[in-house]
């Protein structure tokens, strides 16, 4: 019997012992894993914190035209990276070029913490939030381009475009802010809208429908846009429209872009230029023939229109083949007639030759955004996926 207590008593023992081993074991796997996911924690914090400042330098800079390149925060590193110290750990940021004027840039921020690190990629664009080729922010009674008058089976005749002739990224064709206004426009033209009744004929063309780029978009936001634009056309910059392209004269020039208010009725004809910015707040109409000459603008056309039932502007093409190179904006709820073959090119680059210390701020014609973000882990320390992997997962 006593030796039966012995057993049983040393039986006993080891069971413990092993149980205490295996809790020892179970405690000391549990902290590694604790330790393990703090540092996974902390590294993507640093990696995202590190981004974020770096996205806030690319974006400061490419609001200031005078910031000739990106300047990311840190300290500079041999293969143009930039480092810093964060949180007890280290991020690491490179961009694919410091000059604004290669913008899409891609950004990339590595955090490291430990043994862990995270990257995370990004692309950054200038987004062209308001423009396409025509913006109306309101309900016009009728926008509307005479079929009859209209520019016959040739596609490249008389064109509302939104594809983009400058550098940067293809936008609407026509966008308006009334839905009945915008179902109203996207009507054949001989039904008393913009799109061709001839299916061989395009007149609105855009990144949304092929033959006939006109829609409803309710979010629209012009009231920035039309107070700076109203204050350049009350400053001393101005030009009055009724001495100059009223009088078939040409106004402004690439480097030098014209402010030129109209308040009265105003005929563009003969061989008349304009480049910069028409504010319209009374009746603009641009016609051509051969006999009278080419007739073109080329920058921004902000109409004021009618508001509440009073007052307003309005712009119609007349006859011939007048062309808009930039955008053309109305607020307010004037009708707007487009007549014989007139073009309406979208051109980004014409709306960002109005950016100036006299003109309009950049962040009226222009947002950065980021367009593509990607992140992950890296597998071991200095071994993180490209931009590229992260960006295309």
């Amino acid at each position: 019997m006593g030796k039966y207590i012995v057993l049983v008593t040393l039986a006993a023992a080891v069971t413990f012992a092993i149980l205490m081993g295996q809790s020892r074991s179970t405690a000391h796997k549990t902290t590694e894993e604790q330790v393990d996911r703090q540092e996974e924690i902390l590294s993507r914090q640093i990696a995202r914190s590190g981004f974020n400042l770096g996205l806030s330098e690319v974006r400061q800079t490419l609001e200031d035209p005078t910031d000739e390149t990106f300047d990311l925060p840190g300290t500079n590193t041999s293969d143009g990276a930039a480092e810093d110290e964060y949180d007890g750990g280290r991020y690491t940021l490179h961009i694919s070029s410091t000059d604004p004027a290669d913008v899409p840039v891609t950004l990339t921020a590595v955090g490291d913490y430990e043994e862990t690190q995270y990257k995370i990629a990004g692309v950054v664009e200038q987004i062209d939030g308001l423009f396409g080729a025509l913006t109306i922010d309101g309900a016009p009674s009728r926008v509307e381009r005479d079929g009859k008058a209209g520019g016959g089976p040739n596609p490249d005749t008389g064109v509302i475009s939104g594809l983009n002739e400058g550098s940067g990224a293809d936008r609407h064709g026509v966008r308006i802010s009334d839905a009945k206004a915008a179902d109203n426009a996207s009507q054949d033209d001989n039904d008393g809208g913009l799109c061709a009744s001839n299916k061989n004929q395009v007149n609105v063309e855009g990144l949304g429908r092929e033959r006939c780029d006109v829609g409803h978009r309710s979010d629209m936001d012009t009231a920035s846009l039309q107070e700076a634009v109203e204050e350049l056309a009350s400053s001393n910059k101005a030009v009055d429209g009724k001495n100059t392209i009223c009088d078939g004269d040409d106004v402004g020039t690439e480097d030098e872009p014209a402010v030129v208010r109209v308040d009265g009725n105003c005929k563009m004809s003969g061989n008349t230029t304009g480049t910069g910015i028409l504010y319209v707040t009374g009746e603009v109409e641009m016609e051509e023939t051969e006999l009278l000459g080419t007739v073109s603008w080329n920058g921004l056309i902000f109409v004021d229109g009618v508001q509440d039932g009073e007052g307003g502007g309005a712009f119609k093409t007349a006859a011939g083949t007048p062309t808009i190179n930039g955008s053309i904006v109305q607020v307010g709820d004037s009708p707007m007639e487009f007549n014989g073959n007139p073009t309406v090119q979208y051109d980004s680059d014409q709306l960002l030759n109005l950016i100036g210390p006299d003109l309009l701020d950049r962040d009226l014609i222009v947002t950065p955004r980021i367009t593509a973000r990607g992140e992950d882990f890296c597998d071991d320390p200095g071994n993180c996926p490209s931009a590229d992997a992260l960006l295309n997962r």
